[in-house]
């Protein structure tokens, strides 16, 4: 909640774009997401200064776990 008792807004949506190569040769190398996760989990309060916050920012983090597969 804001200073003046609205709602935070974090619904912004963010989109990570992945291009893998057009044509699946076999034996080329291709990336498959297999996690995701938006950070922080907990938002901290806004009283706290931005500066000391632990993450100071009032848009949240995309993190997505990739590996590396070889087309059959």
């Amino acid at each position: 909640m804001t200073q003046d008792g609205k709602d935070q807004g974090f619904e912004r949506i963010d989109r990570l774009y992945l291009k893998n190569p057009a044509k699946r040769v076999s034996g080329a190398w291709m990336l498959t997401p297999v996690a995701a996760e938006v950070l922080p989990e907990r938002w901290e309060d806004d009283s706290i200064p931005t500066e000391k916050r632990i993450f100071p920012s009032d848009h949240g983090a995309v993190v997505v776990d990739l590996t590396w597969s070889q087309v059959d």
